[in-house]
């Protein structure tokens, strides 16, 4: 069953990402350019920077190869859980995780979704890095969850605390490099999170 909350890549967008992770495996993504991605890829830059906007554009699609492993690794880590907020706090340390493993391409992914949101149209290519990485998406049903058990403020709507859990983890990790999964992922908790419980 396709993914709902997944946005499929067209087939020359997946060559130029594989191409664009090959590359970052070999070196490091922030020396990467796009002039090596084409060249791997065998597809032009206009065509890249059509499709992606810019390096940023490019880290999202880079990111989406992440996204398997965050799943799994949410629903490992959901097993035995009830309580629905222990579900949000272990959703944002496996974010965290991830986060922390591809630190250079999530930094260069948070700038894109910066540039889409602000609307710097210069920055922006066919694919939305917000729908090609649905990070708030994912995180949404189980902030529902703890609002109906009431142990959430539900004055605001679940994606729009989402959003600023979600972001609040991954602004954290762009201006923060040394830290650790651990120490970003309990900032967002301590912080971010206990703002929204209720009773808080």
């Amino acid at each position: 069953m396709r993914d709902e909350l997944r946005l499929e890549l067209p087939p020359s967008a997946i060559k130029i990402r594989d191409a664009a992770r090959v590359l970052t495996q070999e070196s490091t993504f922030t020396k990467v350019t796009i002039a090596d991605v084409a060249r791997r890829s065998g597809v032009n830059e206009v065509t890249i920077y059509r499709i992606f906007g810019s390096r940023d554009g490019l880290a999202a699609a880079c990111w989406s190869t992440n996204l398997p492993a965050l799943r799994r690794g949410i629903a490992r880590d959901h097993a035995g859980l009830q309580d629905p907020v222990d579900r949000v706090k272990a959703h944002l340390r496996r974010l965290a995780r991830v986060a922390v493993s591809d630190r250079e391409v999530t930094q260069s992914l948070i700038l894109a979704v910066e540039a889409v949101t602000m609307g710097r149209s210069s920055a922006m290519g066919t694919l939305d890095p917000r729908k090609l990485i649905p990070l708030p998406q994912m995180l949404t049903p189980l902030i529902v969850d703890a609002q109906d058990a009431g142990l959430m403020r539900n004055d605001y709507p679940a994606f729009e605390l989402a959003v600023v859990l979600t972001n609040t983890l991954l602004l954290r990790l762009l201006t923060r490099p040394t830290h650790s999964a651990a120490t970003i992922s309990r900032f967002a908790i301590d912080l971010s999170l206990e703002g929204v419980l209720t009773g808080s």
